[in-house]
């Protein structure tokens, strides 16, 4: 074969190739600059507040400097940063620590401690930010993520007393008495929800469970329904986050001691066994072989505190006519019917 002709313009087409590259990458460069410097001098006036020393070792550092050159306004650490070569080093890797984080909602929880040391003024937290530094678009991004209700409920959980119930007494779903005893009025959200929430809330106290999907993981949740419950009941709750929470801490207290993780094991065992199930059947005429998944369901959900979306009935989430179906099941049972299929599974032929 003969060589390929070579279009005249090509080399040109390449310079003005790499010219593009070049200059996209300065400027993706030049923006991670900005963030990194901006969020710097943001974490330095933040260092300065009360609590801030806590998130900030660094800071101890800081305050000879701003004696020194506080007046009216205070040090300008955006246009002056600290003399202290060490310091501005640990200060920016902070920022770093921050701005790297895998994505959003993780830089948000990182930034979230620091938000809480912003004083209150009469422009409000996000005012006294904006007048410290320049909010960059990534910087902005991550103050509103920081800023959102779940995240103000997940740092006062985190210094919350009164919420360590052991991890083997927390069901999925806080039980519907104790809802309605100690939650119920406290958010425009279906009661189902507010329950799972709580349980999230209790789960979330724990030092290991530094997030939401790492709550909803402890209590062998999907992570992903952790993180849209918590945004969801954030986003509605009708009272004072410190009143929700000694309410939650009156609920924690009166947690029924049970291992409800060992329930769960026992229930899912039943899914594969079918002599409860037809011990029970007699006490409920006409019930068909099919119920077995909605008395198992039932189970999970009134026993064991579990949520629809994790019953052993089905191996993947029920559908929406499925849970339609067990609904109808469960409203046709009557009293006497409920409590021969509470103890189904654990009485001895």
């Amino acid at each position: 074969m003969g060589s390929r002709a070579r279009h005249p313009d090509l080399p040109a087409l390449s310079r003005r190739h790499r010219n593009l590259a070049t200059s996209l990458a300065a400027a993706h460069g030049h923006r991670l600059l900005q963030d990194l410097r901006c969020l710097t001098t943001l974490l330095l006036h933040l260092a300065n507040q009360p609590g801030g020393r806590a998130l900030a070792p660094w800071a101890t550092g800081l305050a000879a400097e701003t004696a020194a050159r506080t007046g009216w306004r205070g040090p300008r650490w955006g246009m002056r940063p600290p003399t202290d070569p060490a310091l501005r080093g640990r200060a920016l890797s902070s920022a770093d620590d921050i701005l790297t984080c895998g994505t959003l909602d993780d830089a948000a929880a990182a930034f979230g401690p620091w938000l809480q040391t912003v004083p209150h003024t009469a422009s409000g937290s996000l005012g006294w930010l904006a007048n410290r530094t320049v909010m960059t678009p990534t910087l902005t991004r991550i103050i509103m993520a920081a800023h959102a209700p779940h995240r103000t409920l997940s740092h006062r959980l985190d210094t919350h007393l009164g919420l360590d119930a052991p991890m083997c007494r927390l069901p999925q779903v806080v039980p519907t008495v104790l809802y309605r005893a100690h939650l119920r009025g406290l958010f425009d959200s279906d009661p189902d929800t507010v329950r799972l929430f709580a349980s999230l809330c209790l789960a979330r106290a724990h030092p290991q469970s530094a997030t939401w999907a790492a709550a909803a993981a402890a209590l062998r949740l999907p992570a992903e329904l952790g993180q849209r419950t918590a945004r969801a009941c954030s986003a509605t709750v009708q009272v004072s986050i410190a009143d929700y929470l000694a309410r939650l801490a009156r609920l924690a207290q009166v947690l029924p001691d049970l291992n409800y993780p060992g329930i769960e094991v026992s229930i899912r065992h039943g899914r594969t066994s079918t002599e409860w199930f037809q011990q029970w059947a007699p006490c409920r005429p006409h019930t068909h072989a099919t119920s077995h998944a909605y008395a198992l369901t039932w189970q999970w959900l009134h026993v064991a505190h579990g949520h629809i979306l994790t019953s052993p009935s089905w191996l993947r989430p029920p559908t929406a006519k499925q849970r339609a179906l067990y609904r109808q099941f469960d409203s046709s049972l009557t009293a006497h019917q409920q409590q021969q299929l509470r103890s189904a599974l654990w009485t001895k032929s």
